[in-house]
């Protein structure tokens, strides 16, 4: 009875070796396939986050700066709309399109349940994102990309309308975001405008 706990109890210590092994040859595939491109856009796996999750902070970023609690639903749904929108203004199997459908998807900053993001975060993450840009799709394709970002910002920003029906309302706090966030995405070298 004793050599057979004996030998029951090798066996479990072999097996919880074999399973430490394989969990950490896992986690080495998995950190060095990190560190690959992305074959079908040449991105690394960073890199594609990085991009896929910019329309969601940038939403994260309006709900944070716009006052008006009653345009939740409004700009959610606005999102979802300028999403689909943008999507559409892609070839298909570009990266764009590839991206903005992803970005639609449940993302890393989603399953951490981010709720907020403050605007010197998100205009942080945007330069860190315009610099990929650049260095990886071009000038060309980085101008459109961020432009598209930007035409998402507006149409959240102009969900809560105005005083009017299809009037739109842009507060000044989100018009100053939307600045920031083109001038944070490389897209102007002007002075704030007054």
């Amino acid at each position: 009875m004793v050599a057979t706990a004996a030998v029951a109890e090798a066996g479990e210590a072999l097996h919880g070796h074999i399973f430490q092994r394989a969990i950490f040859s896992l986690r080495f595939a998995r950190s060095t396939a990190d560190d690959l491109p992305v074959s079908e856009f040449g991105f690394t796996s960073d890199e594609w986050d990085q991009i896929t999750e910019a329309p969601l902070q940038i939403y994260l970023a309006m709900l944070t700066v716009d006052v008006a609690v009653d345009s939740l639903d409004d700009e959610a749904r606005a999102f979802s709309d300028a999403l689909t929108e943008v999507i559409e203004k892609c070839q298909p199997g570009s990266w764009m399109r590839g991206a903005f459908e992803a970005a639609s998807q449940p993302t890393a900053t989603q399953a951490r349940g981010a709720a907020a993001m403050s605007e010197d975060e998100l205009c942080g993450s945007l330069s860190a994102l315009s610099a990929v840009l650049q260095r990886r799709a071009g000038d060309t394709e980085a101008h459109t990309f961020s432009e598209l970002l930007v035409h998402l910002a507006r149409r959240i920003a102009e969900a809560t309308g105005g005083l009017f029906p299809g009037a739109p309302r842009v507060t000044p706090a989100e018009r100053e975001l939307i600045w920031r966030i083109r001038q944070s995405l490389d897209l102007m070298h002007t002075l704030h405008p007054s």
